[in-house]
């Protein structure tokens, strides 16, 4: 009977059990979409970001899952390692995200250009997969420069520093930038590189340089950082052998100020800041010198005005809230203006003068094992080249 009753479907002429086949396969298509439908609004975790390049040899992975029982779940990482077909090694037995899976798996060699994801498991079924985010994960910084033959450094600029670091014509310049190319030339040797090291430098704010080596995406930071204790424990970091000791200086306008050059080599005598409204920035060493002096020398009388930055101090020195500025000498030159005068304080010994060390992460010791060598071997050369610039910003000024 179904023989005779004939159906066009698309202009193809079907039979009735035809039609029941048809019925039954948009039947069976549609379950198939509502079960990818079903796939598709599962929660699924959610990977938090990883920063392109992980210089640690303890990374972790972090993910979002968010089911009405969490608990009835298990996780299973799969890192793919780029380069070798994309062969898969799978991690299991996690029980929570933050587990730190390259030292639990770390005879596996997973570093270098990695992609990850994370499968929610349930009764060891799968249950619904994350997107796979991509990352770079080393061992320390001297794995990463001689996988990728490239050094990657924080640096720091102020507006009108010419002397340390800045940026014009889509090139970088300064001493910084000079003492990091010359210890990059002594790298390759060191670490038996074979190609020139290509050197990538990426500019932080102040203070946030100073502890940008712990977020792994630089080798170190250099930006005239005195060394210290202090900073070491609040910011995490580790400070390489000093490669210059800086000198005090004293910005006045010259018509206001009144200053002598009374002191050797043109220096400013400690006498010449009597009676005068100084300016320093809190917790530095011209701040603890003029604490001292002030302490031990009854008629030492001065006005000291603590500033938050430099912007305040540039505003109190230009409205003549104060007479003077007591600053690094190297650095205070980013800071004059028309009518301006750097001079050097003579040489104190009431406080020990800060020294410039470059910041590395904990875990990077290999680097600055071999930063500490480069900057005793080169001290010297290093000092003599950031005073030829400060000597010429002074002749000019």
């Amino acid at each position: 009977m179904f023989a005779k009753n004939w159906e066009l479907i698309d202009g193809i002429p079907l039979g009735g059990w035809g039609v029941v086949l048809v019925i039954a396969g948009c039947i069976l298509l549609l379950s198939i979409a509502m079960i990818w439908i079903n796939r598709l609004m599962r929660n699924r975790p959610m990977i938090k970001d990883l920063p392109p390049h992980l210089l640690s040899h303890k990374p972790t992975i972090h993910w979002d899952f968010s089911p009405p029982d969490t608990n009835l779940y298990t996780f299973k990482v799969a890192v793919k390692k780029k380069g070798l077909g994309y062969k898969k090694t799978d991690f299991t037995d996690f029980a929570a995200p933050g587990t730190d899976f390259y030292n639990l798996y770390r005879e596996k060699k997973l570093q270098g250009n990695l992609t990850i994801s994370v499968t929610a498991m349930l009764n060891n079924k799968r249950f619904s997969t994350s997107s796979a985010v991509e990352t770079e994960i080393y061992e320390d910084a001297v794995h990463r420069i001689k996988a990728t033959n490239r050094i990657r450094v924080a640096v720091h600029t102020d507006p009108g520093d010419d002397v340390f670091c800045s940026y014009y014509k889509n090139e970088w310049h300064g001493f910084d930038i000079y003492l990091v190319n010359e210890a990059a030339e002594q790298l390759e040797r060191s670490l038996g590189l074979t190609k020139p090291l290509q050197v990538e430098f990426i500019h932080y704010p102040w203070p946030e340089v100073i502890a940008a080596p712990n977020e792994h995406m630089v080798d170190f930071a250099i930006a005239s950082i005195s060394i210290s204790k202090e900073r070491e424990e609040k910011y995490g970091v580790l400070f390489s052998e000093p490669y210059y000791t800086a000198s005090l200086g004293v910005i006045s306008r010259e018509a206001r100020a009144g200053l002598s050059d009374a002191g050797d080599n043109g220096e400013v005598s400690l006498d010449d800041l009597r009676g005068k409204k100084i300016a320093v920035h809190q917790q530095t060493t011209a701040s603890i010198l003029l604490d001292k002096i002030t302490k031990t020398d009854d008629t030492f009388s001065i006005q000291i005005h603590t500033a938050r930055d430099n912007s305040q101090i540039s505003e109190w020195l230009k409205d003549g809230k104060v007479d003077i500025v007591m600053y690094d000498y190297e650095r205070a030159f980013s800071m004059l203006a028309d009518g301006y005068k750097n001079q050097k304080l003579e040489p104190r010994t009431e406080v020990r003068m800060d020294e410039y060390g470059l910041a590395f992460a904990p875990n990077n010791s290999r680097l600055r094992a071999h930063m500490d060598q480069i900057i005793s071997t080169n001290r010297q050369q290093f000092g003599q080249d950031l005073k030829k610039r400060t000597d010429r910003k002074s002749a000019a000024a």
